[in-house]
């Protein structure tokens, strides 16, 4: 049986003021998605290692933390790509509409 994708399911012996900070640096970056910024109203947005660990709090963040952020947001219906040097955080509801690959599509393609 699947566990939901909670913090929780990343650091069950952290304590709940571990939780609270996962929680809170969610928070932050999902009111980053609703905000107005780079001449768009809100949207999909990358952030750059230097400021995440600001928003984190801390001058290193460890892949332990970026997945239980990355399970928060996941939670919440955004996603964080990782891509080494930066992250974006983008809603779930982008994908909703891409095309779907099939077998017959791969077929074809073989």
């Amino acid at each position: 049986m699947d566990q939901p994708h909670s913090v929780e399911t990343i650091a069950p012996s952290a304590g709940s003021a571990a939780v609270d900070r996962w929680c809170a640096v969610t928070e932050r970056l999902v009111a980053l998605y609703e905000r107005p910024f780079g001449g768009k109203p809100r949207g999909r947005y990358r952030i750059s290692m230097k400021l995440m660990c600001r928003i984190v709090g801390q001058r290193r963040v460890w892949p332990e933390q970026i997945e239980a952020i990355r399970r928060s947001l996941y939670d919440r219906g955004y996603l964080l790509v990782d891509l080494e040097t930066y992250f974006v955080v983008v809603s779930q509801q982008t994908f909703v509409s891409y095309r779907r690959l099939n077998e017959a599509s791969i077929d074809k393609a073989g």
